[in-house]
């Protein structure tokens, strides 16, 4: 039976206040305080226009430029109010538009509808996901992710209407001014070569965002512009940089597909010598050569459900190429911004035996499984009919 975009919609918005909804008597934590409720643009939204020009912790040198964020709290306490129920409500909303957003998305991709639903209610109740919806200061993420689904969705939906493709664009730029890695927007529409004529614009817009990061947009401590000191842009060798980004790539790949044990933050020491920092420069060096492979090979993805979800992975990775960029040890996990990958692996197996898609009913369970521990019997429940659906031809 083919459930109406409507039913699609409801069925999705209970779901995310199901798994989310018990979040919102929260208070104000962590950076909370110092982006929203001593924020001095939340205090004077009349200070609005100073958030394009400064960091977000202004003065600070840490070089947290999210303009749009900033907007977006104003526009909360003038509208809305200071009370955290409020901010709370808002990410859970903009957390639901990003899966319903991805659900359309994914509708442009298969015919099969079950694949875009199970795709954007895994993406929505993954656990992982709840540092970005619970976290106030996480909004960015989600954020971001709205204006990079956007930004997609006009440029495929009618590539030829230009008032779709300026619209594209404009989303872009949105995205790069709430968080900076939506640069890998223009990177996602190599999946398909005919994009490319019209595509070019979008890597002029992030060549031109990435000049000006990097000079008058610049907040960090050592940037030359500011201080004059040279370019001192690394307090930590690019070599111990480029071992911690495997050891990070590997936290992120494995909260995704096992998410248990979650935590706000991870610390990764910045060494040379532990097997799992080896381990993730292998994993990485893998999945860019399989990458370059497929592209080079000029495989149809749109006709290759498994490659289409490779490419959007390994455009995913190029995300993880600022952390040999930043001094922070810590590492945050934050909204997945491309499609999850159980969708590939169901579009596959949709014709395939039944022993077939018994094996893939975990893939689709796991992350229900998880959300339900903390109270969310709803949650669970979601996932067992998801995966019993799947198992019928």
């Amino acid at each position: 039976m083919k459930l109406k975009n409507y039913h699609i919609f409801l069925i999705l918005l209970i779901a995310v206040f199901a798994a989310y909804g018990n979040f919102l008597g929260g208070q104000f934590i962590w950076d909370d305080k110092p982006l929203i409720a001593d924020d001095p643009f939340v205090k004077n939204p009349h200070l609005w226009d100073r958030a394009f020009s400064t960091e977000r912790y202004e003065n600070s040198g840490i070089n947290y430029y999210r303009p749009l964020v900033a907007i977006s709290f104003i526009l909360n306490s003038v509208f809305l109010g200071t009370d955290p129920f409020w901010y709370h409500l808002v990410n859970i909303i903009l957390h639901f538009c990003v899966g319903y957003l991805l659900y359309l998305f994914l509708r442009m991709k298969f015919s099969w509808q079950f694949v875009s639903f199970a795709a954007a209610m895994i993406f929505l109740v993954h656990p992982l996901h709840a540092q970005v919806v619970t976290f106030i200061s996480g909004r960015a993420d989600s954020l971001c992710a709205l204006f990079i689904l956007s930004s997609l969705i006009f440029f495929i939906k009618t590539p030829d209407k230009r008032a779709n493709i300026y619209l594209s664009y404009f989303m872009f730029i949105l995205a790069l001014l709430t968080k900076e890695t939506a640069i890998v927007l223009p990177f996602l529409l190599l999946w398909k070569k005919s994009f490319l004529r019209k595509a070019w614009p979008l890597f002029c817009i992030a060549g031109i965002y990435a000049v000006l990061r990097i000079s008058l947009l610049n907040f960090s401590l050592g940037n030359p512009f500011l201080q004059k000191k040279g370019f001192a842009f690394f307090d930590v060798g690019i070599f111990d940089r480029f071992f911690a980004f495997g050891k990070r790539l590997l936290i992120y790949v494995g909260s995704f597909m096992a998410p248990f044990g979650l935590h706000m933050e991870r610390l990764t020491a910045y060494e040379r010598i532990s097997p799992e920092y080896w381990a993730g420069i292998f994993c990485a060096l893998v999945l860019t050569g399989a990458g370059i492979k497929k592209f080079g090979a000029n495989i149809d993805l749109r006709k290759s459900n498994k490659s289409f979800f490779a490419h959007g992975i390994f455009c995913r990775l190029l995300r993880f190429a600022f952390s040999l960029l930043r001094s922070k040890e810590r590492v945050a996990i934050a909204k997945m911004q491309f499609p999850c990958l159980p969708a590939g692996r169901l579009a596959d197996s949709r014709q395939k035996s039944l022993i077939v898609r018994l094996k893939d009913f975990p893939l689709i369970l796991r992350p229900f499984i998880t959300a339900g521990q903390n109270n969310r019997p709803f949650t669970f429940c979601f996932g067992f009919l998801f995966g019993f659906f799947h198992i019928l031809p």
